[in-house]
């Protein structure tokens, strides 16, 4: 190695400049600089003496001159001065001459030199008469010449020098050829061929002292790079194997590496199995390689992962033997096995190799805790020496490795299967499961179903314990914990707690105290019972009111039989005395008898008159009319006029709405309503006391559950009122039966009233509901509006006033019959009206299409309400006109909204004075600055 680097370096050695050239050049150089510095150094004094003499003619030039000139100038003689100028100028050392008088007149000139040159010397002086300045004179000498002579020397010294330095250089080098340039040149070529590894190379004799010691080292220094040459090439041979060894190991290293840590970044087997591929044909031959897995029980081997030149596919081995193929050879010796061509051809003419026949074959059982699971082996169809001992030594050193990883995985892979399985349990169960501390009761994890449950999200729950979330007091848990400790599970235990916004939610709970690595846990699974419980109550309520309305619907048959048959026996005794009555003198005693008889029929035809009502479907006559005129006639009838003669400290007070809507309704049975009510009323109170009759309309946007269930929509509400001791709880569920009264039957009730009054009301179509408490009882019949105008009835709204300008408005209501009558109404008042179904839908609505008014309704579930629709679209347009409208009573909400700068209420259900009303006062009211909607 080191001869080849010399010799390749030797060629390089000779280019260079030799020694005897570079002494000459270097002697020569040191002569030329020498005498080059001394010549220039006289040149410099030569020049400055040449410049000092100058000088010195040049003031005795200029002082000559001046001298010679005063009388000629002085007299005025410009000849004299002219010829004396030019004796001047004809002298080869003046270079310019310059003469004037005293105001500056040009006298003489002349100029001999470039105005460019430097190498002049300028003198001036007065020219003085009687001490008197008479002119001027000045005089250049120019140093054109000495210059000149100075070159003319330069040029001399310099062909000198060089004569004088090639002289030395020729001189030198010829000595130095002779004593030392080929001595140098026989030592030179001795070391090149040492270095070229000829150590038999035998220097010349030399004739100088100063390089035989050098050839003498020289032969030294041979003798101990051969010993030394002979130690290297033994110990690189030494390192050379050394190396190849610890690359094997490095190699072998790296590949447990790579395959362990593909334990941990792989996602699947099949990218394990490609990395342990690639790990270790970094070591051996793995063009044909393949992983085997061995099912102990089922005996069969699969090929999960292969790669090989000639056979496409790998079939699973089903029930192997030992002779049966060589991967079940290897997991039957339970060691390493090497198979060379002869004995692979051996096996195959007995038939015991699948597939095509390789010229060598290796392979390694797969050992996990002295458990055969697999096998991983090499093949070679083209090199029968492909593989040895050593690549046997290291498939088996790296197999254990790869079965702990393969069995990591494949732990690993039915662990995910599992977590996966019970993630998918845990998460999409209908159920919600919890999983809390056993000692602390924290809450670990819980379900999506959980979170949707308690209306939680996870962050706000993990960490905390029932208690601190409200589910439980610490009474209820500690005894639940009793019993979990005592029987290690709970099954079907009732919970009910308060979710946030008030509602109650009913579950079943179950739990059970598990194991999760060294912790304790409780797994609590729990079930929303809250709409099976209120299912339950429904049909409940509903199974009493189907009884109730079963039972009502018998009694009205038996009493409608029992009301015909009564009505004929009473003909007689009702129409009979009228016609005695007519023929009897007023003097008769018999008038008073049969009076008598008379009053007793009709009070029985009375009565009749109540059966008949209960039997559902009499025949009745209904209009379309109003209740306040209805009222009106009952109050001002001979029943009403009776029962306050018997009751003269009651009084009776009436609260009409005077914009009501109409109803269709037999008015005859309405004042029945109304005379059982107040005459149950007047009775209840006794001495003192007040009846309050009150109607208005009113609009349900949801269904309300109360004694009826009354479905949404627009309603007529009748209303009367005591301040009576009202009605015993107790009672309640029962005052609308037939013949049920707490008043002495036959003296002053005969228990039909509150029985003809929930017949007729369900006759209408409408409802009923009754509130009842010490402080007195309230009546409240629902009667259906009816939109038809009423009889003979004159319009309320007059046209000029109210009618519309053909201004837009924005109906916002979520039912769609409510939308449909209010545009209605709007359209014959002369408005433009659109409709949308929501609050969101009005935005976007308004974005593109602005309205002079929007008439919003305030309740609209699933979405925004009324004030936050109207706060959105005060965003866009900020002084938005706005009428709030609602079935309810004006609340928070609306006085919200009213602080917004909305400006009208308007109640439902819609009339059409009152909806023309608020829309021109809405739109004719003018907006105060400070009072906006933004």
């Amino acid at each position: 190695m080191e001869s080849d680097r010399v010799s390749e370096n030797a060629p390089h050695i000779t280019r260079e400049r030799s020694i005897s050239n570079h002494l000459a050049l270097s002697l020569g150089g040191g002569v030329f600089a020498g005498v080059g510095i001394l010549l220039t150094i006289v040149v410099v004094i030569y020049s400055w003496e040449m410049r000092k003499e100058l000088e010195q003619k040049a003031d005795e030039y200029i002082v000559r001159l001046s001298g010679i000139l005063v009388s000629s100038i002085w007299n005025f003689d410009t000849k004299n001065v002219e010829t004396i100028g030019r004796e001047f100028a004809h002298n080869e050392l003046v270079g310019d001459i310059r003469i004037t008088d005293a105001y500056g007149k040009v006298l003489f000139e002349a100029h001999k030199s470039s105005e460019k040159s430097a190498f002049k010397i300028a003198k001036s002086r007065e020219i003085i008469y009687k001490k008197q300045v008479i002119g001027y004179a000045e005089i250049s000498l120019s140093l054109d010449k000495y210059r000149e002579y100075l070159a003319w020397l330069a040029r001399l010294t310099g062909l000198m020098l060089i004569g004088a330095v090639l002289g030395i250089f020729l001189a030198t080098g010829y000595l130095l050829r002779i004593f030392l340039r080929k001595p140098l040149a026989d030592l030179y070529h001795g070391m090149k061929r040492l270095a070229q590894g000829d150590f038999s190379y035998r220097f010349g004799r030399a004739r100088r002292k100063e390089f035989s010691g050098i050839i003498r080292q020289f032969r030294e220094m041979a003798r101990k790079v051969k010993a030394r040459e002979d130690d290297l090439v033994e110990a690189n041979q030494v390192l050379k194997e050394e190396i190849a060894e610890r690359k094997r190991v490095e190699a072998i290293n790296r590949a447990l590496l790579e395959i362990s840590n593909a334990v941990n970044t792989t996602h699947n087997l099949d990218e394990l199995y490609r990395i342990i591929h690639k790990a270790l044909g970094q070591i051996i031959d793995t063009t044909n390689f393949f992983i085997a897995l061995y099912d102990r029980d089922a005996r069969s081997i699969a090929f999960p992962y292969y790669t090989d030149t000639r056979d496409r596919e790998f079939p699973d081995i089903k029930d192997f033997t030992e002779t049966g193929s060589l991967t079940g050879g290897v997991i039957m010796a339970r060691r390493p096995i090497l198979l060379r061509e002869s004995e692979l051809a051996e096996r195959d003419g007995e038939g015991r190799i699948e597939g095509t026949v390789p010229r060598i074959w290796i392979g390694a059982p797969l050992l996990v805790r002295d458990e055969v699971v697999g096998v991983m082996a090499a093949q070679s169809y083209s090199d029968p020496e492909r593989y040895d001992e050593d690549d046997l030594t290291i498939l088996a050193s790296v197999s254990g490795q790869v079965a702990i990883a393969i069995e990591r995985k494949r732990a690993e892979a039915a662990l995910k299967e599992s977590e996966s399985k019970f993630k998918n349990l845990f998460e999409l169960s209908p159920q919600g499961i919890a999983l809390t501390e056993f000692d602390t009761g924290s809450l670990v994890d819980v379900s999506r179903e959980f979170c949707r449950m308690t209306r939680l999200e996870k962050g706000a729950v993990i960490g905390k314990s029932a208690i601190d979330l409200g589910f439980w007091d610490q009474g209820a848990r500690d005894a639940a914990f009793e019993r979990l400790k005592a029987h290690g599970e709970i099954r079907g235990m009732e919970m009910s707690f308060q979710l946030e916004g008030g509602d109650i939610c009913h579950t079943m709970m179950s739990a059970k105290i598990i194991r999760m690595g060294d912790r304790s846990l409780i797994l609590n699974t729990i079930l929303d019972v809250t709409e099976y419980k209120k299912a339950l109550e429904e049909k409940a309520e509903l199974q009493e009111r189907l009884t109730r309305s079963k039972k009502m619907e018998a009694l009205g048959i038996l009493a409608g039989g029992v009301a015909h048959d009564l009505n004929n026996i009473l003909s007689g005794v009702v129409s009979y005395p009228d016609l005695l009555l007519m023929n009897l003198d007023e003097e008769s005693p018999l008038r008073q008898p049969i009076t008598v008889i008379r009053e007793s029929g009709l009070r029985a035809a009375a009565v009749v008159s109540d059966l008949l009502t209960l039997a559902r479907g009499v025949a009745s006559t209904r209009a379309t009319m109003s209740l306040n005129p209805i009222i009106g006639e009952y109050l001002g009838s001979p029943e009403f006029s009776d029962i306050q003669t018997r009751y003269p400290g009651v009084c009776t007070k009436t609260r009409p709405d005077s914009s009501l809507l109409n109803i269709r309704c037999s008015s005859f049975h309405i004042r029945k309503i109304l005379m059982n009510l107040v005459a149950n009323a007047y009775e209840a109170i006794g001495e003192t006391g007040e009846v309050i009759i009150t109607t208005e309309n009113l609009y349900l946007d949801r269904t309300l559950r109360v004694y009826d269930e009354i479905p949404p929509g627009e309603y007529v509400l009748l209303r009367v009122s005591d301040n009576g001791p009202g009605i015993p709880e107790k009672n309640l569920h029962r005052i609308f039966e037939p013949f049920y009264t707490r008043k002495t039957m036959g003296r002053s009730g005969t228990g039909l009233g509150l029985a003809v009054v929930w017949n007729t009301i369900h006759d209408h179509e409408g409802y009923i509901d009754v509130e009842s408490s010490p402080r007195g009882t309230a009546f409240y019949l629902y009667f259906p509006v009816d939109r038809k105008p009423e009889a003979n009835q004159k319009p309320r709204v007059n046209p000029e006033v109210y009618a519309g300008k053909g201004e837009s408005v924005l109906v916002v209501d979520d039912e769609e019959n409510q939308r449909m009558i209010a545009c209605e109404m709007l359209r014959q008042l002369g408005y433009r009206s659109d409709a949308v179904g929501s609050g969101e839908a009005a935005v976007e609505h308004v974005r593109h299409h602005p309205a002079d008014l929007i008439l919003v309704d305030m309740v609209m579930p699933g979405g925004i309400n009324g004030r936050e629709t109207c706060q959105e679209i005060a965003r866009l347009y900020p002084g938005q006109k706005a009428i709030i409208a609602s079935g309810y009573a004006e609340n928070a909400e609306f006085r919200a909204a009213r602080q917004m700068g909305v400006g009208q209420y308007l109640k439902k259900p819609y009339t059409l004075e009152a909806i023309s009303l608020a829309v021109r006062t809405e739109l004719d009211r003018q907006r105060c600055t400070k009072r906006t909607m933004g």
